[in-house]
């Protein structure tokens, strides 16, 4: 507002006062008619009074119309950024299912591995002891195997020429 109007509004009130106090000195020297007219006349004024005031709010709600509309604009940003966010957040939290998945299939397939080495170190050693036992057993069976074979084919002795001499 600028200080013109401020003045200008000053002037109409004291020019709307003066009139006023020019009706009430009126109003006090007429009769029940005229005054029933003067008040009718007062009664538009404040009609009259009333509705700048309902203008007033009028624009002032406008004003807050305005400005709610923008915040409403405002709001949906908002909304379009918390929606982004939860899918953002969604999608973390996949991966981070995810890679628990994929850390519990590496736990499980080193535990395979794991378990597969105990069984081949134990069937690698499975198959040294029976080949140790093999060993073990070719080496008792067969060495009996040829004695056996050397008892059977008795070698036979040369008898030695014994001098006559030693004889005696």
């Amino acid at each position: 507002m600028f200080w013109n109007d401020i003045k200008e509004i000053k002037q109409w009130m004291r020019h709307i006062s003066d009139r006023l106090s020019v009706l009430d000195q009126y109003a006090r020297n007429t009769t029940e008619d005229e005054k029933d007219a003067v008040d009718r006349l007062h009664d538009k004024m404040d009609v009259l009074i009333n509705d700048q005031k309902r203008f007033a709010q009028v624009a002032l709600a406008e004003k807050i119309l305005d400005k709610f509309e923008d915040y409403m604009k405002n709001v949906d940003k908002l909304n379009g950024m918390i929606n982004e966010f939860k899918g953002c957040v969604s999608m973390s939290r996949a991966a981070i299912s995810e890679k628990k998945e994929m850390d519990d299939m590496r736990t499980m397939l080193e535990n395979m591995i794991k378990t597969f080495q105990k069984y081949h170190d134990y069937h690698k050693s499975f198959n040294n002891q029976y080949f140790k036992i093999d060993a073990i057993h070719k080496a008792l069976c067969e060495k009996e195997e040829e004695k056996k074979a050397a008892v059977k084919k008795k070698p036979v002795k040369k008898k030695k020429a014994v001098p006559d001499s030693l004889s005696e």
